[in-house]
């Protein structure tokens, strides 16, 4: 139960530094807006909620005991965004329909296991991780659609002045 923490947290760091570096080597502009001003607007978000609306945690929680208010679960949201943008960037790249539906698969199972972790081990309500999801689905599906929008049209006022 320990890994979900893990994963919500610092292997959602992880992953969008690798991400951010990987597309500033390949000059990958889009990809990188989609990964700093997802993750950037996520952390916002969470921190700005969860000070608003200052929820205690179930008062049962073990393993890691955390203090700060747990409404929504940042972990959650936070999962939702980076392996969301893992699979809405790889799924297309990919070739099979089982390839596709195996990206999309694990990135699914592994925000699952996150918000399961976080109810399992106590460190929030069932309301808090469903919040989660439902708050990164939206920031993601917004931030994302946004992002495209702006450099397809951006693109296409390059194509029209050439």
């Amino acid at each position: 139960m320990d890994a979900g923490y893990y994963i919500g947290g610092w292997g959602v760091i992880i992953l969008t530094i690798l991400f951010g570096l990987y597309f500033i080597a390949k000059r990958y502009w889009q990809e990188l807006a989609m990964v700093v001003i997802g993750m950037g607007g996520e952390t916002l978000l969470f921190e700005s909620l969860s000070i608003l609306i200052g929820r205690a945690r179930p008062p049962t929680q073990i393993w890691i005991i955390l203090k700060i208010p747990g409404f929504p679960s940042g972990h959650t949201m936070a999962a939702v965004t980076i392996f969301g943008l893992l699979a809405y960037l790889l799924a297309p790249k990919v070739r099979s329909a089982f390839g596709k539906g195996f990206v999309v698969a694990v990135a699914i199972l592994v925000m699952l296991f996150v918000g399961f972790t976080r109810v399992f081990t106590a460190a929030h309500y069932l309301t808090d991780v469903l919040s989660g999801y439902a708050l990164g689905i939206c920031w993601s599906g917004a931030i994302y659609t946004l992002i495209e929008t702006y450099f397809q049209k951006r693109r296409s006022q390059n194509v029209k002045k050439e």
